[in-house]
């Protein structure tokens, strides 16, 4: 009986510890502290260039996610530095059992996207990074599925001058 309250008792003050903790996580965290962590890893990884003007929102309950606002997708060494993929907000989810086997799997919900993939004059594109077309590029998750919501798209070619 004595060895029931004990382990009650530690069970109670391991949920507020945790509780606790992650209150104060949320709060004292500054909210751009992963975004450039992300943005280097992407840019290693795949060569695409992240570029956010709106703000970071990280949640942790029920499922772990971070949103990003204003945010805009090109690829390093474009040499127009033009972006091919705008969105005015995109969030993306982890479920705690993918996350906790050390291989996540995230869905993704993008709002008001624009799409502008690009050919310059000579032939370039403005969505392909080198790492993706070399077949290299692999991300260090995998994706359960993308929402898309208010889709513009609008594809330039600048050697024909046709839009």
């Amino acid at each position: 009986m004595l060895l029931k309250k004990i382990t009650f008792g530690l069970l109670v003050v391991l949920i507020i510890v945790l509780i606790s903790a992650a209150a104060a996580y949320r709060y004292a965290v500054h909210r751009d502290f992963f975004f450039p962590e992300i943005s280097e890893r992407l840019a290693g990884e795949t060569g695409y260039l992240l570029t956010k003007s709106g703000p970071v929102e990280l949640d942790w309950f029920p499922r772990p996610a971070i949103s990003l606002g204003d945010l805009s997708v090109s690829v390093s060494g474009n040499t127009r530095g033009m972006p091919f993929l705008t969105a005015q907000r995109i969030s993306a989810q982890l479920d705690w059992d993918t996350l906790l086997r050390m291989h996540p799997v995230i869905d993704i919900d993008m709002q008001s996207v624009d799409l502008t993939p690009e050919l310059d004059s000579e032939g370039r594109s403005n969505w392909l990074s080198s790492a993706v077309s070399s077949g290299g590029g692999e991300l260090p998750f995998e994706l359960d599925g993308i929402l898309v919501r208010d889709l513009r798209f609008r594809f330039k070619n600048h050697q024909s001058e046709e839009i």
